[in-house]
């Protein structure tokens, strides 16, 4: 017989934290007589614990997601750069932007080297390929949307010559 995480613990738990309204009053309503304003709220500290989520680190979208990660991203796009100038040009604390680049290591989109007493970052291209192949497939969308406007420039264009 297989071992089983006893829930009956939770259950009186769980009744009393549905019970409790937008307010945060108990609901003594009963189902027939609550109105649809009344419908209990959950917690978001259950939502916390029981969904589970993306790691920040799981793959370059999620990596990306954060700015200052891209701003890193768009000053290592001109070159290389020790961490120090990266902490000059962001405005952050150097242990707020090592974090940042941590992240960005571990999902391969930058590459660290050691210079002496410095580390030393470059972008590494290729780890930011799923995103550009992702953002590929809207590009005609975008093309189609400039060629609209580009119409209308020129209808606004005829019609000033016009005039």
């Amino acid at each position: 017989m297989p071992l089983e995480a006893p829930r009956e613990p939770m259950v009186p738990l769980i009744r009393t934290l549905l019970s409790f309204t937008v307010l945060g009053r108990p609901n003594t309503a009963s189902a027939e007589t609550r109105a649809p304003t009344d419908l209990p709220l959950i917690p978001i500290w259950i939502y916390d614990v029981f969904m589970a989520r993306a790691a920040t680190t799981a793959d370059a979208f999620n990596a990306v997601a954060e700015p200052r990660r891209r701003e890193i991203l768009d000053a290592l796009s001109e070159g290389e750069r020790p961490v120090n100038e990266l902490v000059d040009l962001l405005g952050l604390a150097q242990p707020h932007v090592s974090r940042h680049l941590r992240v960005l290591r571990e999902v391969g989109a930058v590459v660290a080297r050691d210079e002496g007493r410095h580390r030393v970052y470059r972008l590494n291209p290729q780890a930011l390929k799923p995103i550009h192949d992702w953002v590929a497939g809207y590009r005609h969308l975008w093309e189609e949307r400039f060629e609209l406007l580009e119409d209308v420039l020129e209808d606004l264009k005829e019609s000033d010559t016009q005039e």
